[in-house]
């Protein structure tokens, strides 16, 4: 298991990964598409009160890893080194 620092630096350097990807949106996506990341980042929000008020940090990374996968998925980037960690 990790300890409290360990779990905070992973979550902080996905959440990092995470704007990192946020800031490098082009204007080539339609409203449609913006809408649908729109979508799931509310769903990660939801997901993240609700797994922090229950102090679950493992599920709270699984959920924003899978958030962070699925937006560079959808961007159709290609980055093996996201999936480490």
């Amino acid at each position: 298991m990790f300890d409290q620092f360990e779990h905070e630096e992973r979550i902080n350097k996905t959440m990092q990964a995470i704007n990192l990807m946020y800031e490098n949106i082009g204007d080539e996506l339609s409203v449609e598409q913006l809408e649908q990341i729109q979508s799931r980042h509310q769903l990660l929000i939801d997901q993240a009160q609700f797994w922090l008020e229950h102090d679950n940090q493992d599920r709270f990374f699984y959920d924003l890893k899978d958030f962070g996968n699925w937006l560079l998925n959808y961007l159709g980037w290609e980055d093996e080194h996201f999936n480490d960690g």
